[in-house]
C-alpha cells in the first residue's frame, strides 16, 4: 500500500531534472549559435579589413615606382646614379619600403642591336657583362630581349646587370600585360637573385611600362614602339603579404590564418590552422592587375583556461539554468517529504481536536488573507504591471455611470502591436515579452492621469480616456502611434524595420453612453480597419 502512495514523491522531482537538462541542452545549443555567429561576423571583418590592408600596401608600394616611372618618362637620359641618388633617400631609410629587395630599369633590345648595346655596357661595368637569363646560362639571341640597365638593390651585389627579364615566364607574361594595358601588373612566384635573401620562386615583381609619348595608340604593335622601357620594382613576397596582412588594431585578438592564391595557386601562406577548423571566409582583392583570392580561417589558439571555459556564455548559461532546476527538484522533492511526514503526524493526532481547531482557524485566516492578495493581483497584469482586462471593464462600467450622469463623453482606443507575432518567431518570446511592457510603459506615459491604460490581451491595449473630444481623442492616438515609433525597437519582419502600433478610436455620445459594449466595438472595427489598410496608424470614428 506504501509503494504506490510514494511514488509521486520521487516523480514530480525526476520530471524537474529531466526539465532541467532538456532546459541547459536546448541553451547551450542557442548560446553555441550565437557564439559561432558572432565568431562568423568577426571573420568576416577582419578578413576584409586584411584585403584592404594588403592592396593598400602594395599600391603604397608601386608609388614609389611611379616616381621613377616619371623620372624616366621626362629624363630619358637618366643615369643610374640618378636613379639610386633619387632612391637612397626616400626609400632606403623608409621602414616602410622594407619588403623592396631592388628596383630596375630595363630596356627593350632587338637581336640585331644586341652586340652594340653589350658593348656599350661594358664600358660602364667592365668586360665581364654579358646579357644573360635568370639561370645565369647567355640569353637567346634571336629574340627580342627585355635587359636590366640601371640597378638600385640597396648596395647588395647580385648579378643583377644584363639580366634578361623575358627568360623567367611570369615577368615576361606580366610585361605583355603591362604594356596592352598601361598600367602595373603583379607577376607573381618569381626567381630573386640573391643569395641570401631568398629562395627560389619568392619573389614577387611589379613591372610598370614606360612609353616615349602619350596618349597611347589602341594597338598593341603601336604601343610596343613607344616603349621606352620597363621599371620592375623586386618584393620579398613572403615580407610583403606578412606586412600587408598585419593587424595593428587588434593587439591580443585570436589569431588568425590566411593564405593568398592566384588562379589556384598557392603563394602565402600566414598562421597556423586550427586543425578540425570548418569556419572560413574568402575575399578577392584586385592588386595591380591581379585577382588575388584570401582564404580567412581561425588561427590554432591557445589553450583555454579553465576560468575563461566556465565563464563562456555556452557552459555558463547552461550551468545555471541546470542548477537552478536541479535546486528546484530538490526542493519540491523536500518538501513532499516534509507533506508527507506532516500527513503521517495528523494522522496519529486525530483525537486532538481541539488543536487542529485552532490549526485550522489560523490557517483560515491566511487563506482569507491570500484571497485578498490574490483578488488584488486578478486586477493587475502579471507581465506590464498595468490594469488587465477585468479591471478595465469594471472601470468602463463605472466611466458609463459617470458619463451619463455628468453628459460628458468619454473616449475609447484600443492598440495593437504591429507584426507582432512575426516578432516573437523571429527574436523569441522572452524578448515579446520585455517588448509588451515597453510598450505598456509608453502609453502609459503618454496617456493623462484620469486615463484607464489596460492590457485587453496579447498584444492589445486599450485607453479608456474621460471627458474628452473627438480631436482630442485623435490626438491623443496619434501621440501614442508616433512615440513608440520614435522609441526606435527594431522589428525587422516590419517593413518600418522598427516597432510599430495600429490603432482604432471611438468616441461615446448620448446614446452609445448606457451601453458601453458598442463603444468597443466601433473602436474594433476602426482598428481592423487600420490594420487592413497597411498598419502604423490610427483609424477613428466620431
Amino acid at each position: 500500500m506504501s509503494a504506490p502512495r510514494s511514488a509521486p514523491h520521487h516523480v514530480i522531482p525526476l520530471l524537474v531534472v529531466i526539465l532541467g537538462v532538456a532546459a541547459a541542452w536546448f541553451a547551450w545549443r542557442f548560446t553555441s549559435g550565437v557564439e559561432d555567429e558572432g565568431l562568423r561576423r568577426e571573420l568576416e571583418n577582419r578578413g576584409q579589413r586584411a584585403a584592404e590592408r594588403l592592396a593598400s600596401q602594395i599600391d603604397d608600394q608601386v608609388d614609389v615606382l611611379r616616381f621613377v616611372q616619371s623620372t624616366y618618362r621626362h629624363r630619358p637620359d637618366a643615369t643610374e646614379a640618378e636613379l639610386q641618388s633619387l632612391l637612397r633617400d626616400t626609400v632606403a631609410h623608409d621602414p616602410r619600403y622594407g619588403t623592396l629587395e631592388a628596383v630596375l630599369w630595363a630596356v627593350p633590345v632587338q637581336p640585331a642591336a644586341r652586340a652594340a648595346f653589350e658593348e656599350g655596357q661594358r664600358a660602364v661595368h667592365g668586360d665581364g657583362y654579358v646579357i644573360h637569363a635568370f639561370d645565369g646560362s647567355t640569353a637567346a639571341s634571336d629574340s627580342p630581349l627585355l635587359v636590366v640597365q640601371h640597378v638600385w638593390d640597396g648596395g647588395r651585389e647580385r648579378g643583377l646587370y644584363g639580366l634578361d627579364l623575358r627568360t623567367d615566364p611570369a615577368l615576361a607574361a606580366a610585361r605583355t600585360h603591362a604594356v596592352a594595358s598601361g598600367e602595373p601588373r603583379l607577376a607573381e612566384r618569381i626567381p630573386l637573385p640573391s643569395a641570401g635573401t631568398a629562395t627560389n620562386g619568392e619573389g614577387l615583381a611589379v613591372l610598370l611600362p614606360v612609353f616615349r609619348a602619350l596618349p597611347l595608340p589602341r594597338e598593341l604593335g603601336r604601343r610596343e614602339e613607344l616603349l621606352r622601357g620597363v621599371v620592375v620594382g623586386l618584393y620579398r613576397r613572403a615580407a610583403l603579404f606578412r606586412a600587408g596582412l598585419a593587424e595593428p588594431d587588434r593587439a591580443g585578438a585570436a589569431p588568425l590564418s590566411i593564405t593568398i592564391s592566384v588562379n589556384n595557386e598557392l603563394l602565402h601562406e600566414e598562421g597556423p590552422r586550427a586543425v578540425g577548423q570548418l569556419t572560413s571566409a574568402r575575399f578577392l582583392a584586385e592588386v595591380c592587375g591581379s585577382p588575388m583570392l584570401l582564404d580567412v580561417q581561425p588561427g590554432a589558439e591557445r589553450r583555454m583556461t579553465l576560468q575563461e571555459f566556465l565563464v563562456r556564455p555556452s557552459v555558463l548559461v547552461p550551468q545555471a539554468i541546470l542548477l537552478v532546476l536541479l535546486l528546484c527538484a530538490w526542493i519540491v522533492w523536500t518538501i513532499l517529504r516534509q507533506n508527507r511526514v506532516i500527513q503521517q503526524q495528523v494522522e496519529q493526532r486525530t483525537g486532538e481536536l481541539s488543536q487542529q481547531n485552532l490549526v485550522l482557524e489560523r490557517k483560515e485566516r491566511e487563506l482569507n488573507e491570500a484571497n485578498q492578495r490574490l483578488l488584488e493581483m486578478s486586477n493587475t497584469d502579471s507581465l506590464t504591471g498595468i490594469p488587465n482586462r477585468r479591471a478595465f471593464e469594471v472601470q468602463l462600467d463605472r466611466e458609463r455611470e459617470r458619463s451619463r450622469r455628468l453628459g460628458v463623453p468619454y473616449g475609447l482606443l484600443v492598440f495593437d502591436i504591429d507584426w507582432f507575432k512575426d516578432f516573437n518567431d523571429r527574436y523569441g518570446h522572452a524578448l515579446g515579452d520585455e517588448i509588451l511592457r515597453r510598450v505598456a510603459e509608453i502609453i502609459q506615459s503618454e496617456a493623462r492621469r484620469i486615463d484607464c491604460v489596460a492590457r485587453y490581451g496579447g498584444e492589445e491595449f486599450v485607453v479608456l480616456a474621460s471627458g474628452i473630444d473627438a480631436a482630442g481623442l485623435m490626438a491623443l492616438g496619434e501621440r501614442i502611434r508616433s512615440r513608440v515609433q520614435e522609441a526606435g525597437i527594431e522589428n525587422a519582419a516590419s517593413p518600418h524595420r522598427v516597432l510599430t502600433l495600429s490603432g482604432g478610436g471611438a468616441l461615446s455620445g448620448a446614446d452609445e453612453a448606457a451601453d458601453p459594449r458598442l463603444v468597443f466595438e466601433l473602436a474594433d472595427r476602426c482598428l481592423y480597419q487600420a490594420k487592413s489598410t497597411g498598419r502604423n496608424r490610427v483609424v477613428m470614428v466620431m
